[in-house]
Order: C-alpha cells, then sequence, then structure tokens
C-alpha cells in the first residue's frame, strides 16, 4: 500500500508537496487547488508500467492524456521549472523471496551497483518475514527527458534489502533497470531485478479509479467481454460486472447489494439476461414507493453510485480504490451513508481507497465512526489542499479519537453554514 508521496513540478505543484496516504485518505480543497492532479499523477505511473512505450514516463494513454511531457510543468516562478521530482513511499507484505536476493547477492560481485544486506541472503527461510518498505525516486529534466535519476531501495526494519539506482534515464523505464553488461550474467540479473521489482509495480497497475462523472447506465448492457476487475474510469463496464457478482454471489454480492440498499434505497435486484445477445435487464424496488422499475429510472444519483459499489467488490486485499466526488447527484443522508462505505470496504476486505471530494457530510461520517472506534484515527487521512502565495501546499491532518479534527484544516471550509448563519444575527 502507498503511504507516501512527494512531487514538485508537476502540473499544479510547484514547490514540493507531501501526501501522506492511510487506507482512507480523503482529497479536499478548493476547486484548481490540486487534488486531481494527484489522480492524474497516478494514472501516469499505471499507464507508463502498462504500455510498451519506452519512455520513463507516458503521458498520452488509455487511463489518462496529459498531452507532451513538456507541457506538465509548472510555470509558476521562484522554484526549479527544469526538473519533475517525485518520490513514493510504500509497504508490501510480498517481500521478495530469499533465493532471488542470494542470486542478487551473487551477481552484486559484477559491479553491477546492486547493493544488497548480506545478513538477509543466507537465512535459510524461503521468504522474508516482515512487511517490505519501499522507496522509488525519480527525477528529470523536462527538456531532456534522457537527462535524470531513478532510485529504488528496499527496507526491513532497519535493514537495507537493496538498491537499484541509475544515474541516467537513457534506456531505464520506471521500476525497470537494464542490465550494465552484455554478459549472459546481465541478462540473468535483469530477470532478478524484474522479478524483485513485481510486487511494487503490482501496487501501482493494480489501483482502480473512478472520473467524476460516470456514465449513467442503460437499460441493457453488453456482457460479452469484460476487463479483468475493472468498471472503467467512467463505470462503463460496472452493470456487466454487477451482473457477474450478483450471479456468484458470496460476501461481495452480499457487500454490494447491501451498499445499494443502504445508499440507493433500492433492493430486490432482478438480472434478466439474454443469453444470444448477451445482454441484461437490470430492474430493483424502490424502497420508499414500493414500485419496481429499470435501474435508470431511479434517478441520475444512482447511476453515479452504483459503480462505486461495484468496483470496490470487484477488488483484493492491497488494491487502492481511487474515486473523484462519490457524492455526486446524492441526498445529503446517502452521502452521510457513503463514508461508511470507504470504511466497510477497508474492514470488511482491506481495499484502501483515495477520496477527492467536497462533501462535508461524508467527512463527518469518518468522524463519527473514528469516536465510535469503527475506525481508529490512523486508519483515516485528510490531505487538505490549498494556494498560498500563487503556489500548492498540502496539510495532512488526523481525525483524533474524539472526533476533533487536527491543526489545519481552516473554518470556512466545513464551517461556511455556521459562519453564514453567524452573519444573520
Amino acid at each position: 500500500m502507498i503511504e507516501e508521496i512527494d512531487i514538485s513540478n508537476f502540473r499544479a505543484f510547484s514547490k514540493p508537496v507531501k501526501i501522506r496516504l492511510r487506507p482512507i485518505t480523503i482529497l479536499i480543497g478548493k476547486n484548481s487547488a490540486g487534488k486531481s492532479t494527484l489522480m492524474k499523477f497516478l494514472l501516469m505511473l499505471r499507464q507508463t508500467l502498462e504500455s510498451q512505450d519506452g519512455a520513463f514516463l507516458v503521458t498520452e494513454g488509455q487511463h489518462v492524456k496529459l498531452g507532451a511531457l513538456r507541457s506538465l510543468q509548472n510555470r509558476n516562478p521562484g522554484y526549479d521549472v527544469k526538473r519533475l521530482r517525485f518520490e513514493i513511499r510504500m509497504r508490501t507484505l510480498n517481500a521478495p523471496s530469499v533465493a532471488m536476493l542470494q542470486l542478487l547477492d551473487q551477481l552484486a560481485t559484477l559491479e553491477t551497483g546492486l547493493n544488497l544486506a548480506n545478513e538477509h541472503a543466507g537465512n535459510g527461510a524461503e521468504r522474508l518475514p516482515e512487511s517490505t518498505r519501499y522507496d522509488i525516486r525519480a527525477e528529470m529534466m523536462y527538456s531532456q527527458p534522457d537527462v535524470g535519476r531513478h532510485l529504488v531501495t528496499a527496507n526491513q526494519a532497519d535493514n537495507e534489502l537493496f538498491v537499484f539506482r541509475s544515474n541516467s534515464l537513457r534506456n531505464v523505464r520506471l521500476l525497470s533497470f537494464p542490465s550494465n553488461t552484455s554478459r549472459p550474467e546481465g541478462e540473468l540479473e535483469a530477470m532478478a531485478r524484474n522479478t524483485i521489482l513485481r510486487p511494487v509495480r503490482q501496487v501501482l497497475v493494480e489501483s482502480r479509479h473512478l472520473s467524476p462523472v460516470r456514465e449513467d447506465f442503460q437499460t441493457e448492457r453488453d456482457r460479452s467481454s469484460l476487463p479483468l476487475d475493472d468498471v472503467g474510469h467512467h463505470g462503463e463496464f460496472a452493470y456487466q460486472h454487477l451482473y457477474e457478482i450478483l450471479n456468484r454471489e458470496g460476501d461481495k454480492a452480499d457487500f454490494v447489494t447491501e451498499s445499494i440498499r443502504g445508499i440507493a434505497k433500492i433492493d430486490d435486484l432482478e438480472f434478466k439476461a439474454r443469453a444470444r445477445e448477451f445482454q441484461s435487464h437490470f430492474r430493483g424496488r424502490n424502497m420508499d414507493t414500493g414500485a419496481r422499475c429499470h435501474l435508470k429510472d431511479f434517478g441520475f444519483g444512482v447511476g453515479q453510485c452504483i459503480p462505486i459499489f461495484v468496483q470496490g467488490a470487484l477488488l483484493q486485499k492491497g488494491q487502492l480504490l481511487m474515486v473523484e466526488q462519490p457524492e455526486a447527484q446524492l441526498h445529503p443522508t446517502a452521502q452521510l451513508e457513503l463514508g461508511s462505505y470507504f470504511a466497510d470496504l477497508w474492514r470488511r476486505f482491506g481495499v484502501p481507497s483515495l477520496v477527492e471530494t467536497h462533501s462535508d457530510n461524508l467527512f463527518l461520517r469518518m468522524r463519527k465512526l473514528v469516536t465510535k472506534k469503527v475506525l481508529v484515527p490512523d486508519d483515516v487521512s485528510i490531505a487538505y489542499f490549498s494556494v498560498e502565495n500563487r503556489a500548492v501546499t498540502v496539510k495532512n491532518i488526523d481525525i483524533m479519537e474524539d472526533g476533533h479534527i487536527g491543526e489545519g484544516l481552516p473554518m470556512e471550509f466545513f464551517g461556511a453554514d455556521l459562519l453564514e448563519v453567524l452573519e444573520m444575527h
């Protein structure tokens, strides 16, 4: 799971910003303050790792379209406008095998530049027992993308396992280091490096994202081909996956139906499939009126939240769910319940969330869940984005055990209603 991201000179970010991630991370702030920039950055990394393009960063692809690399640099004067810098710290239970570490330890004698802690290489176990902390760093010149550095380190407790380093980005891709030798041993070294870095890549590649506007569902949806565990950035595959989830039954099916019932107020879901056309009709019962109708007739807000429920159910432990404005078109009471949804997603299935929101009700429910000990303070982090002196800043804020908010959040953000009332007297 990603624990911290530092970025500088990338779109809205000029000076370095640090965003702390926890099992539930809430991004708040005014419009154009950089919240979406963080999402786009993570999408760009996923896109890069999935691409066959040889560039260190792939800015144009199926997940995000950012334009030319040079257009990503921040234009705010007073800071280094020439280089993009970022650092990602993450932790994973998929520790490298001791056999692979032993192999890399032997290859280190070939002057590959590898630094491996020898005390881990001969402990006789198949796999190291503790979670592994990875630190990924990179910097590159916007005008000369080959000029830069890339560094990956791995640690367990205070012990350094290895360091992969390149002082040039020529022939280097994100999380992929070429061999420093043309000898057969060099190919073996490259293979070992790729194997050891696979869990790190998985953390970034297996994240899933939903954009602020999800695709409104249709009465019929083609189920003939589905992307694995992905409803699409606009939720375009949500209803095909919903059909599959409910057909399989189990905990995930129960979770989705509970969410739809509790937030969208729809129960008694019915799916009639047309086998020849690989299509389905989706119907449900309005819990308030008792009327049965197609899901498309329940209103726009229902179509916006169902893809979130389905995407969450498709993810496995540790996979990150990123959602922009999950509260779109939802009633304030439903927004409260949405906060419980993200809490349950973590507590029941170990799926972390990165949520960009303007909903004070979703935020309020998180505070309540901490006071009720459903969540602990370390489960939630609030990243407050603001603009000070023409530069984006990020303050990482805690929710205390009693529900109070740590220092850094101005009254005007979630106290605007109170300020408005005070001005009436």
